[in-house]
């Protein structure tokens, strides 16, 4: 009889679920062909996320188009709807859509900042995140900064970092943590700004540097987290001289085959004039001497010779 129950139950949520499609389908097609007067009211409830979610990629597109015409715009209700987007037309379509009310004027500034970092969310946590797909992704939400005024670019990385890390701390999917993480890295370099020169609170820069280095040096990194996402973890910790020195200040509590496979990785990338980046490199080359075999030893000794001719 329970079992009958459940059945019962998933049927008729079944049922409700294709109701709601449908009707929110006729809904769209008859504002679309003019064939019912636009009201708010009623294409809210078809915007509303949960029906949202539900809608073929052809009536979300519709949807969104469709979105020009509220007289007023919720940041917080349009944002729910890009954190169900999954499909790349969609995803365009959406960020059409976000710039043209930008352009005129009827999102603010600070709320297309917000709604595209709120893209980045996603509540599933599938097993294997293709990351391509996420760069794809990201490349996106990226486009949508570049349409700033160069003044606002400017401060991109003060005005996200907060926000970034604070969800960064939160407990992420693996597709939002490997997104985030691609923000901070392209906003960085947008931006033309780094850590050294944010005047964020100091607490949020040591949340930042115990988040990457918990990605990079666990002994299960690799495992957990998957190569691609400790690989940019790197190369973020690289590229933000702020978080290159936490690691380079707390060698002896990371692993050294850990230490040694990070270092090694950090001299595959450019490592430009920055005295405090090179003095770090070597303090941790020199940390590692006769804690690694001869051959790493010599690898990284010919890895430096690349860099250094001294």
């Amino acid at each position: 009889a329970v079992v009958s129950t459940q059945s019962t139950g998933a049927q008729i949520m079944k049922n409700v679920a294709d109701n709601i499609q449908s009707v929110a389908h006729q809904i769209l097609e008859c504002f679309h062909c003019n064939q019912l007067s636009f009201s708010p009211d009623i294409f809210k409830l078809c915007a509303a996320k949960d029906v949202f979610s539900s809608l073929n990629d052809d009536d979300q597109i519709l949807l969104l188009e469709l979105y020009i015409h509220l007289p007023d715009v919720s940041p917080t209700e349009f944002a729910a709807l890009g954190q169900v987007v999954r499909i790349a037309s969609v995803q365009h379509k959406f960020h059409s859509v976000l710039q043209s009310l930008y352009h005129q004027d009827r999102v603010s500034v600070s709320d297309y900042i917000s709604i595209l970092l709120t893209q980045a969310n996603r509540d599933d946590d599938e097993s294997a995140v293709d990351f391509k797909l996420v760069q794809q992704f990201t490349e996106i939400l990226m486009d949508g900064f570049r349409i700033l005024p160069a003044q606002v670019r400017g401060s991109l990385f003060h005005l996200t970092l907060s926000p970034i890390v604070d969800r960064l701390y939160s407990g992420l999917s693996d597709f939002s943590l490997t997104a985030y993480l691609l923000l901070l890295s392209g906003l960085g370099r947008l931006s033309g700004e780094s850590l050294s020169t944010v005047t964020a609170a100091p607490s949020t820069i040591t949340k930042l540097c115990k988040i990457v280095c918990s990605l990079i040096f666990n002994k299960d990194s690799l495992s957990d987290w998957g190569r691609d996402i400790v690989l940019l973890a790197t190369r973020l910790s690289f590229e933000q001289i702020n978080i290159f020195m936490w690691i380079c200040n707390s060698l002896e509590s990371k692993p050294v085959d850990v230490l040694y496979w990070y270092l090694k990785l950090c001299l595959t990338l450019p490592i430009t004039d920055n005295k405090k980046k090179r003095s770090g490199v070597l303090k941790i080359y020199n940390f590692l001497a006769g804690k690694v075999s001869e051959q790493q030893n010599l690898e990284l000794k010919y890895r430096l010779s690349i860099h250094y001719d001294d």
